[in-house]
C-alpha cells in the first residue's frame, strides 16, 4: 500500500513508499499503486498482484539511485526498456512481465484476464476404469 512522506524542499518530486527507505518519484508510486487494483480485477492472486508492484518499485527505486528519468515519463519509451534490461541484470529481477502488466493497465482495455492455475486433473477417469467395481469385484 502506498504510504508516501515528503521529502525536503528541492526533492519535492520523491516519496518514500511502503517501508523502503529509497525514494521513488512520485509519478511512478502513483502509477505502480494503481496497478494493484488493475491487477486484482484481472484476476490476479495476491502474491502475483505483491510480487508485481514490489518488483516495479524497485525498478523505481533503482532508477532513481542512478539518476535517470522515471517509469511515469517515459512509459512506452524504448529508453525505459533498456534501462529495465540492465536494472535486470545488474539486480537479478526480471522486470518484463510487471512492466507489461503496468502498460497494459493504462491502455483502454486493462489488463486482460490472468488465468488461474491449471488443474491437474481436469477430465474425469474414464469410465471403464471403476466398471470392476460396479460388477461387484472391488
Amino acid at each position: 500500500m502506498l504510504n508516501a512522506s515528503a521529502r525536503p524542499p528541492g526533492h519535492a518530486n520523491l516519496v518514500f513508499t511502503d517501508r523502503s527507505l529509497d525514494p521513488v518519484y512520485s509519478e511512478d508510486a502513483l502509477l505502480i499503486e494503481g496497478l494493484r487494483p488493475a491487477l486484482i480485477k484481472a484476476g490476479a492472486s495476491e502474491r502475483t498482484v505483491r510480487r508485481n508492484v514490489l518488483c516495479l518499485l524497485r525498478l523505481g527505486h533503482w532508477l532513481v539511485k542512478n539518476v535517470k528519468p522515471g517509469i511515469a515519463a517515459r512509459l512506452y519509451d524504448k529508453s525505459l526498456d533498456k534501462d529495465a534490461q540492465e536494472f535486470g541484470k545488474q539486480e537479478g529481477q526480471a522486470v518484463a512481465t510487471p512492466l507489461d502488466h503496468l502498460r497494459a493497465s493504462q491502455s483502454p482495455g486493462g489488463i486482460a484476464p490472468i488465468a488461474s492455475r491449471v488443474e491437474l486433473n481436469p477430465y474425469p477417469a474414464p469410465s471403464y476404469l471403476d466398471a470392476p467395481c460396479r460388477q461387484g469385484f472391488c
